[in-house]
């Protein structure tokens, strides 16, 4: 069963066991197995079920990594070296960004339309919500919020730290880098011009 479901998400290997020694284990902890090439999953109806199986999606490509950053960073200030602990920690702020950001389009599109049929996709670490065309201002509300979700995370360092520190300013600088990929001629930048340039119906006066 699960080769075959390893086969289906298009992995290169898999570990179908446990490691059976100490080397083993720390070979597959530094070389982890293959990553998939294209998933797509399709979006559970309701925000809660839609959350969980975008989330999932997302993990197969950014579990590890926001597990090891997870670790390095109090593993690193531990050990003195806060250099490299703030680096840990603004590249497990970036990935945190990137899956809050997928969370944002999901969220509103299930807010605005609970059932719409829409398809999550993930590849090469990409990820891109497929859906249908929805009346403009509501096009509009789920372009914007994924740019606009990474907003969350400063804000909720700034309570937890109460007050500015440099993790609150490295995610409000990722938080800016993302509402900057609206001017991006692809992704969300496409999509928002995409949803302007639509003709506007005609009003009878």
């Amino acid at each position: 069963m699960r080769a075959a479901q390893a086969a289906d998400l298009g992995l290169a290997c898999i570990h179908p066991y446990p490691p059976r020694t100490l080397k083993e284990a720390f070979i597959r902890w530094v070389r982890p197995p293959a990553l998939p090439t294209t998933v797509a999953t399709v979006l559970a109806a309701g925000r809660t079920a839609a959350i969980t199986s975008a989330s999932r999606t997302m993990l197969k490509f950014l579990g590890w990594p926001i597990a090891a950053t997870t670790v390095a960073w109090p593993a690193l200030h531990a050990a003195g070296q806060q250099v490299l602990a703030i680096l840990s920690c603004a590249v497990l702020l970036m990935l945190v960004s990137l899956v809050v950001h997928e969370l944002g389009h999901v969220v509103v599109l299930r807010v605005i339309a609970p059932r719409a049929p829409a398809l999550f996709t993930a590849r090469a670490g990409r990820f891109r919500l497929i859906r249908g065309a929805l009346p403009t201002h509501q096009d509009l509300a789920v372009t914007l919020a994924g740019p606009a979700a990474p907003f969350i995370v400063p804000a909720v360092l700034f309570a937890v730290a109460s007050g500015t520190t440099v993790h609150v300013w490295t995610a409000l600088a990722i938080a800016v880098a993302h509402a900057s990929l609206l001017l991006r001629p692809d992704g969300d930048g496409a999509m928002l011009r995409a949803v302007l340039s639509r003709p506007r119906p005609h009003r009878p006066t």
